[in-house]
């Protein structure tokens, strides 16, 4: 929105200054993100046969969403042969389109994510002084023209992002590489492990442990 005023006085000038240096191309090398073959092994892995959730910064762009996925649905839409793109040893290409869910942390739903705040609930519904809060936070959002409606809590805390693309397979079937086909996917995937005191904080362990028996 060019009239927005988040935007700098000078944006006009920006975007249509010729000496500003292009950025590049979206199928650029260093511009891809994680493989789509790659991508679709992990979420096909941990999400349906693991049970397990996973982080993923959902989109490419400079700035950083890592959102905890929680289910997906996929559709193969048709093969075809290898192309040029395709990886070696390909005898056939799906394509498909997949659709990931993840916890949004939008309209206050990391309240209701959040283990530490599961007393501000009884059968998902708020508190009094917590559906305040979130009514006041609603109106805002009405008078900044970002919702046209008070929404009832919990809004929107499940979204998905949706992506279509190319898989790679080999003759016996396995997934062997991939092409991303939306201009917007995925840019990093990643699991946080648990980790112990370590270093300066590992005595802290001596009494954390005893604590959480």
């Amino acid at each position: 929105n060019p009239t927005s005023a988040t935007l700098p006085p000078n944006a006009a000038q920006i975007a249509n200054d010729p000496t500003l240096p292009a950025k590049a191309r979206a199928d650029a090398e260093k511009c891809l993100g994680v493989n789509a073959g790659t991508f679709h092994i992990v979420m096909a892995n941990q999400l349906g046969l693991m049970k397990k959730g996973f982080e993923f910064d959902k989109t490419r762009d400079g700035q950083i969403w890592n959102q905890p996925a929680r289910g997906f649905t996929s559709q193969i839409l048709s093969y075809s042969g290898p192309t040029a793109t395709s990886a070696p040893g390909t005898v056939k290409v799906a394509l498909v389109q997949s659709s990931i869910q993840f916890a949004d942390d939008t309209d206050y739903s990391w309240a209701f994510w959040n283990p530490t705040l599961k007393g501000m609930f009884n059968n998902n519904t708020p508190d009094p002084a917590f559906a305040t809060e979130y009514l006041l936070y609603s109106k805002m959002l009405i008078n900044q023209g970002d919702e046209t409606q008070i929404n009832a809590y919990p809004y929107n805390i499940i979204d998905s992002a949706n992506y279509k693309y190319t898989l790679d397979l080999d003759a016996n079937g396995n997934i062997i590489g991939g092409d991303w086909l939306t201009l917007d996917r995925p840019d990093t995937l990643w699991i946080m492990q648990p980790h112990g005191f370590e270093g300066n904080y590992k005595r802290l362990g001596e009494i954390y442990t005893p604590a959480n028996l």
